[in-house]
């Protein structure tokens, strides 16, 4: 049984720490520059043993999600889709300007942010929520 794979959102550093890994079993077989998307194919045929598949399998989905969580934390409040413009204007005022500097604060924190209401709250906890992070608890 041989795999090929597409992901996409990922760096082509990333990409090539996957080729690392896997050496001679991996290989990138395509890139799209307009969709980011890389199709890639496992050379050497998977094991028999499901239970060895979906370890293999397994790794890479969380080497994506990793990587995709570490884009994200780092990412300018203002170039995050969903974020309202009065949710933009108040994290900014506050000196709020990355992603990850938001996921550090508590919903009290937030709430304490000069012009944040709940519906503003609420919409940056849905858009956080979207994007697979949350507040600090």
């Amino acid at each position: 049984m041989k795999l090929e794979i597409k992901i996409t959102d990922v760096s082509v550093i990333f990409m090539a720490n996957i080729q690392k890994r896997f050496g001679d079993k991996f290989k990138v077989t395509g890139f799209s520059e307009d969709t980011q998307l890389f199709t890639a194919v496992f050379l050497e045929e998977f094991p028999q043993d499901a239970q060895e598949r979906e370890k293999i399998v397994s790794e890479v989905v969380d080497d994506v999600l990793k990587e995709a969580d570490h884009k994200n934390l780092d990412r300018a409040i203002s170039d995050v889709a969903g974020f309202k413009n009065r949710a933009v204007n108040c994290l900014e005022r506050a000196g709020i300007k990355f992603v990850r500097q938001l996921t550090e604060l508590t919903e009290r924190e937030l709430s304490d942010i000069r012009n944040m209401g709940r519906s503003t709250v609420w919409n940056v906890k849905h858009v956080l929520t979207k994007m697979g992070l949350k507040l600090k608890e």
